[in-house]
């Protein structure tokens, strides 16, 4: 056997964002899945949003994006529609709210998927690694200006 070695793709890192280009995805086949991690939520827009809305298909549409999501890889995710399976890149400063102060100084950017349709939205950053921190489930469409 030869000493070639597989060359993996570098990943790039951008204000806490982890990505692959195009080319890096067409040649590199598992990159993980996402996982969901949400211990920086928002106080106002959280699950109870979802639960307490009076139509149910907010908690229902949040539970099939988050199944869908996690049986893609990030690779995929990246060229997905993002009204598909895909995601926004959503810049810091068009966040009306305001950050949770657990959301460290150093994100610069947010991804928003959509669910529920076109009708909620589930925004967060992800990590170094395949975790995905979700920091508002908007049902209301008002955390960002889209």
């Amino acid at each position: 056997m030869g000493k070639n070695k597989i060359k993996l793709p570098e990943v790039t890192s951008h204000a806490g964002l982890v990505g692959l280009s195009k080319s890096q995805y067409e040649n590199y086949g598992d990159d993980g899945t996402p996982t969901f991690c949400f211990k920086h939520l928002h106080k106002d827009y959280n699950l109870s949003t979802c639960c307490n809305s009076s139509d149910a298909k907010f908690l229902k549409g949040l539970l099939k994006k988050l199944e869908k999501i996690s049986q893609n890889f990030w690779s995929q995710i990246q060229l997905s529609d993002r009204q598909g399976q895909g995601t926004e890149k959503i810049e810091i400063n068009s966040i009306k709210p305001g950050v949770p102060g657990t959301v460290s100084p150093d994100i610069k950017h947010f991804l928003s998927f959509y669910f529920a349709g076109k009708k909620g939205r589930l925004i967060g950053f992800r990590g170094q690694d395949s975790l995905f921190h979700v920091v508002y489930i908007d049902t209301k469409l008002s955390v960002y200006r889209h």
